[in-house]
C-alpha cells in the first residue's frame, strides 16, 4: 500500500498544481464543478453530490467487508485508484498538447520525461498492489 500512496500523493498534488496554474485539464474541470469558483466551496451542488456518493461508497463498502469477511481497503482504494490514473493519463495528454502548441518541441519532450515514466511507475504499483505483493 505504500508504493501506492506515494505515487498517489504525487500525482494530486501534480494536478492540484496543474488547476492551480491555470491549465485547462480534464481534472481542473472536475475539481472547479465540485468546489465552484473558490468563494464558498461547500455549498456547491457538486461538492454536495461528491460528499454523498463517497459517504455511501464507503458505507456500502464497510457493509459488503462485513459481510464477506474480506478487507473494506480493497472495495475502496481499487475505484480511486483507477479514476486518480485515468485523470492522470488525461490530463497529461492535456499537458503534452499544450506544451507542443507552444513551439517549443523541447518543453514537451521534457514533460513527456517527466510524466511518461511516473505514470508507467503508479500503474505497476497499482498492478503490484492488486497481487498483493505491494511492498
Amino acid at each position: 500500500m505504500a508504493k501506492i500512496f506515494n505515487y498517489t500523493i504525487i500525482i494530486i498534488g501534480t494536478l492540484f498544481l496543474l488547476n492551480l496554474a491555470g491549465l485547462t485539464t480534464a481534472s481542473g474541470q472536475f475539481f472547479n464543478y465540485i468546489f465552484g469558483d473558490g468563494t464558498n466551496p461547500f455549498s456547491t451542488a457538486g461538492y454536495i453530490a461528491f460528499a454523498a456518493i463517497f459517504t455511501v461508497g464507503v458505507a456500502s463498502a464497510i457493509i459488503i467487508g462485513s459481510f464477506t469477511r474480506q478487507s473494506t481497503e480493497s472495495w475502496v482504494v481499487a475505484p480511486v485508484a483507477g479514476v486518480l490514473f485515468s485523470w492522470a493519463i488525461t490530463d497529461m495528454y492535456s499537458v503534452i498538447t499544450l506544451s507542443e502548441g507552444l513551439g517549443y518541441p523541447w518543453i514537451a519532450n521534457l514533460i513527456k520525461l517527466i510524466m511518461w515514466p511516473l505514470m508507467a511507475g503508479y500503474f505497476i504499483a497499482i498492478v503490484q498492489w492488486w497481487r498483493g505483493n505491494d511492498i
